[in-house]
């Protein structure tokens, strides 16, 4: 969506067009970290999957305690 400000020589509209800029940024910036913090849940959830994943492969014996911890120590590190 774009939005547009005109600017004018009157001092009453460029306060105007002032507090509308401030409230369009705070707007902005809000719906900004509202993305940032559901990517973070969705990493989280997505390394949660992981480790489950890896632990399934550690029961079966597909791969070793060792290679399980790093791989869950890497995952946990990226949260």
């Amino acid at each position: 969506m774009f939005r547009c400000i005109v600017f004018n020589k009157n001092k009453r509209e460029m306060e105007e067009n002032y507090k509308r800029i401030k409230e369009i940024f705070e707007e902005f910036s809000s719906k900004n970290q509202s993305v940032q913090s559901v990517t973070n849940v969705i990493n989280e959830e997505s390394a949660l999957d992981k480790i489950k994943k890896l632990k399934d492969l550690l029961d079966t014996e597909v791969i070793s305690q060792e290679e399980f911890d790093a791989k869950k120590e890497k995952l946990l590190d990226a949260i």
